[in-house]
């Protein structure tokens, strides 16, 4: 069974942790403000669900960037982390995080932690830490797909079990 779990936590001053725990790796590292790695995580969750080609999230340290991307194959998705020296230049990059997920749990995890930062902070407080508001909206979105999603497993596994 694949799990992914992404914690977005010690927000303050422009900067969060961003982790991500795979079954095979855990990943963490500190974010700037600099480009809106809570809204384009929301975004690219929102893509995902909606099957519309994803956009890359940067996770930036200042100057190094690391570059989350989400490249469908098959069902699944394989989540990359890329390291690059320079955000403006993506040539010679390390990779510090690849394994792949099935779409729903690449959604779920992005919807759980922003789901969790919110419930900590609430988003006067992050729009506060953060410099930026929080994707509430986007956030909301995620959370209808997610119960519609789940609601759609139930009844297949009831219509399977009949």
């Amino acid at each position: 069974m694949s799990s992914l779990r992404l914690d977005l936590d010690e927000l303050e001053h422009g900067w969060l942790t961003f982790t991500l725990r795979g079954d095979d790796t855990t990943w963490s590292v500190g974010a700037s403000s600099v480009f809106d790695t809570l809204t384009e995580l929301a975004g690219a969750a929102l893509e995902l669900a909606e099957a519309r080609p994803v956009r890359d999230v940067i996770l930036f340290e200042e100057p190094v960037a690391n570059v989350l991307t989400f490249e469908p194959r098959g069902s699944d998705i394989a989540l990359t982390v890329t390291r690059y020296h320079q955000e403006s230049r993506r040539v010679g990059g390390e990779v510090q995080f690849a394994e792949s997920f099935p779409r729903e749990v690449v959604i779920r995890a992005a919807w759980a932690g922003l789901r969790r930062l919110d419930g900590a902070m609430g988003p006067e407080a992050i729009e506060r830490a953060w410099g930026r508001p929080f994707p509430a909206r986007e956030v909301e979105q995620l959370g209808a797909y997610v119960r519609r999603s789940a609601g759609m497993s139930r009844d297949a596994s009831r219509t399977r079990s009949a």
